[in-house]
């Protein structure tokens, strides 16, 4: 299948390494994330079907705005693989509160909020929607 891939923390890591392969397998690539001239590198470097969009996986707005720039430009989303995630070390007894709070936001809501934000874009009569949630060491995969 080539289609219209959306991925958070596309910047670097899983994120950049899937991207480039989708991408050179004929898909669209929709690189989301925080660091917009890493992004913006990748996507250079990808060329055609390749955009890029500065989302925070913990603003909704943004991710909105994100998957509206893909479907402009791609004409829908077929994937959305929801990998942006940070790790925190530690232990829970011992690391300051804001720092877990922060890792649940976008480790676990930042998962729900793309998943929200994709889904409408993703809908088609011939083929359901895909989410791939990518989580440090563990990952799910939803159709």
């Amino acid at each position: 299948m080539t289609g219209t891939v959306f991925i958070t923390g596309a910047a670097r890591g899983i994120g950049a390494a899937t991207a480039e392969r989708l991408h050179a397998r004929g898909d669209n690539v929709a690189l989301v994330g925080l660091e917009p001239e890493r992004l913006e590198a990748l996507a250079d470097r990808l060329g055609d079907r390749a955009a890029f969009f500065e989302a925070d996986v913990t603003d909704r707005d943004a991710l909105d705005s994100a998957v509206e720039g893909t479907v402009e430009g791609f004409g829908r989303i077929d994937v959305a693989i929801a990998n942006a995630g940070i790790h925190t070390t530690g232990s829970l007894l011992t690391a300051p509160a804001q720092r877990i709070e922060r890792t649940i936001e976008v480790n676990l809501f930042g998962v729900l909020r793309t998943d929200l934000a994709s889904t409408s874009a993703c809908r088609a009569p011939a083929r359901p929607a895909t989410s791939v949630r990518s989580w440090p060491r563990a990952g799910s995969f939803s159709r």
